[in-house]
């Protein structure tokens, strides 16, 4: 495994930098406390995109103004297993694959399967027929995946974290202290469903927890109903039961999610997988 130092090395400065321009863009924080600095990981990895969600942020062509999805509209990017994906709109499905290669380029092979009501040159047609034209790839510095195409335009995918299950990989303290799960220990994951609960996987406790999503990037867990008698102090597992209620804002970075407590007490590094079953 790779230690988290690598994946989450980051100057403590530059974090609370951050956290100072999220706190004046996205506006009041929550109610229990300062939001906690915002993570600004380093991932030297490889993207890790399989089982991650992600939704249309903008298109353009070349030569063409931008074109935004409107509020309520449904553009969504599902990937599975591998390379495959499942893209849908409000008005068809597409499925294919859309591979990511380590060396920058794209290759799609997206089809509408099923029925399709999509307007001719509307933005969901647009959508779907232009994620075949794309030729490489790339991550801005919020995390969104930009895919150019053949034209130079782009599509702008931003990464969702409802509706993915994150297992936890590692904690990073503010002290530069770290935890990682051990191999022998079960998963830890969390699954953030669209009806405002969590799901808390471990070995040694389980739960559905309410949660509230602030703006962009803030995140409050209400771990009150949370029985973690069962995890043995001083494991791995039980440190990430213990610090979800500290939890306050996330990042996404080359796919993966890291979370900041209050009071920039440390990030907890998550990884898409499989969901249960």
């Amino acid at each position: 495994m790779t230690p988290i130092r690598s994946r989450i090395a980051r100057p403590l400065a530059r974090v609370l930098a951050i956290a100072v321009v999220a706190m004046l863009t996205c506006g009041t924080s929550f109610a229990s406390g300062a939001i906690a600095a915002s993570p600004s990981p380093e991932v030297d990895d490889a993207p890790a995109l399989a089982y991650t969600a992600w939704r249309l942020a903008s298109l353009q062509t070349a030569g063409n103004p931008l074109a935004e999805p409107e509020a309520g509209e449904t553009f969504s990017l599902a990937f599975g297993e591998g390379t495959r994906v499942t893209v849908t709109t409000d008005c068809a499905v597409a499925n294919g694959t859309l591979a990511i290669e380590a060396d920058g380029t794209v290759v799609p092979g997206v089809s509408v399967s099923g029925e399709n009501t999509c307007k001719r040159q509307s933005l969901p047609e647009r959508f779907v027929n232009l994620l075949n034209l794309a030729i490489a790839w790339d991550f801005d510095a919020d995390g969104v995946l930009e895919l150019t195409l053949m034209d130079g335009g782009s599509i702008r995918l931003a990464q969702e974290i409802v509706g993915t299950t994150w297992r936890w990989t590692g904690f990073q303290g503010g002290d530069d202290a770290t935890v990682e799960p051990e191999a022998a220990e079960a998963a830890v994951t969390l699954t953030f469903r669209a009806d405002g609960t969590v799901h808390v996987a471990a070995g040694c406790a389980t739960a559905d927890l309410p949660y509230t999503l602030e703006g962009s990037s803030g995140l409050a867990i209400d771990a009150e109903g949370l029985d973690v008698s069962g995890c043995a102090e001083g494991t791995a597992p039980a440190r990430l039961m213990r610090d979800l209620a500290f939890m306050r804002s996330y990042v996404f970075r080359d796919g993966r999610l890291f979370v900041s407590l209050l009071a920039d007490g440390g990030i907890h590094a998550f990884v898409a997988s499989a969901p249960a079953g």
